[in-house]
């Protein structure tokens, strides 16, 4: 009669028939229970902390369960199995520093849990799972950095945790890609930070950076050219990045067909060429006939980045007579295309078609005379 009572009651009441019987069994060695309502979480977090470790794995695998939801993660927090989750990050056991990373990882999957994160100063602690032997565990904590990183409070902290370093060291000292693509991804919200560009550049990023774009993934040399992107957007990143040697292997990547991969390189490119050693090192690339090509592009964002480094490079005299070859593109485009881009393209023609005002034809009278007439008005301005 009980078996078929249970089947028919809700959860809390089903505990309830349990422990409202006038003769209860014993309980199993490391049987799981719980606690009415968010009331569970404490008593998890209890569970955590004792020396069952059947019993912790089992507690472990219930709060993924429930963390799936991020209401669950929300009402966690107000009790201290945040704190036991990060002790169970430290153990030898990898089955139970898996399960606690991934509760980690969730955890920082939510506005709240983030500033907990960060208050508590569990930054440090979980970096520690980044050189971890198990790529799962690998990949959870850098899945927690990246959610924390992803505002300001977190990038902030990641700098005051002086955590920068360890994460450029850790850039060669991954082996697998999909972990690297993911470190990637780290690092692109801290170069984009105010602060961290400045200490990313007084590090070995941009050499680890150069290896990465010569990656036999693509996703890495994706991953790569954004980093180098967003390095560049300062006058001293520009300058770094071109004294490291970048621009050689971004002109060989630009040569490739992946769509995503030439939007970050040519931006990367337009970029840099706006410094006249930057200008140099392109044009010596030889890229002029990917450039003409890609102004074919369809992909917008392509064509708009390829528009505006004509512009930057055209200035050159090198490269000038060259690119009059796209100028029948350009004024299509100008006629055409998207309204940002017939701005550029606008800019570009400008840029190449511009000649130097010649004097050469004017007689010495005629320059004496233009010259008093200058200090005529002049004079003229003053009495007045």
């Amino acid at each position: 009669e009980l078996k078929i009572m249970e089947e028919k009651l809700t959860y809390d009441r089903f505990i309830a028939c349990h422990r409202n019987q006038s003769n209860p069994k014993d309980l199993p060695e490391h049987a799981l229970t719980f606690a009415y309502g968010d009331w569970k979480y404490d008593k998890m977090a209890h569970q955590l902390h004792g020396e069952d470790h059947i019993l912790r794995k089992k507690v472990l695998i219930e709060i993924n369960e429930d963390f799936h939801r991020a209401d669950y993660v929300v009402l966690s927090l107000k009790f201290p199995l945040l704190k036991e989750l990060v002790a169970c990050c430290k153990e030898k056991d990898d089955v139970r520093r898996e399960l606690a990373s991934a509760a980690v990882m969730k955890v920082a999957g939510t506005e709240e849990g983030r500033q907990k994160i960060i208050d508590e100063n569990y930054l440090k602690d979980i970096a520690i799972l980044l050189r971890d032997q198990v790529t799962k565990i690998r990949e959870n904590a850098y899945r927690a950095f990246i959610s924390t990183a992803e505002y300001r409070a977190g990038y902030e902290a990641v700098v005051k945790n002086e955590l920068l370093p360890l994460l450029v060291d850790l850039l060669k000292e991954e082996k697998e890609n999909e972990i690297i693509s993911l470190a990637l991804s780290l690092l692109k919200f801290l170069c984009e930070a105010e602060s961290s560009s400045d200490i990313l550049l007084k590090t070995k990023v941009l050499e680890r950076l150069n290896e990465h774009l010569k990656s036999s993934d693509l996703n890495v040399r994706c991953m790569a050219a954004l980093n180098i992107c967003s390095l560049s957007f300062k006058v001293k990143g520009k300058k770094d990045i071109i004294l490291s040697g970048t621009i050689p292997i971004l002109c060989k990547l630009v040569k490739e067909t992946n769509e995503e991969l030439l939007i970050n390189v040519t931006k990367a490119l337009a970029s840099l060429a706006n410094k006249k050693r930057g200008k140099v090192e392109i044009i010596e690339g030889d890229i002029f006939d990917e450039i003409k090509k890609l102004l074919k592009s369809p992909c917008s964002q392509i064509r708009l980045n390829i528009v505006q480094l004509i512009s930057n490079i055209g200035e050159h005299t090198k490269i000038k007579e060259n690119l009059k070859e796209c100028l029948p593109i350009l004024n299509e485009m100008e006629a055409n295309d998207t309204e940002i881009i017939k701005r550029f393209a606008k800019v570009a023609i400008g840029v190449i078609t511009w000649k130097p005002v010649s004097y050469t034809h004017l007689t010495l009278p005629t320059i004496l005379l233009v010259q008093i007439s200058v200090v005529a008005v002049s004079l003229k301005k003053k009495t007045t």
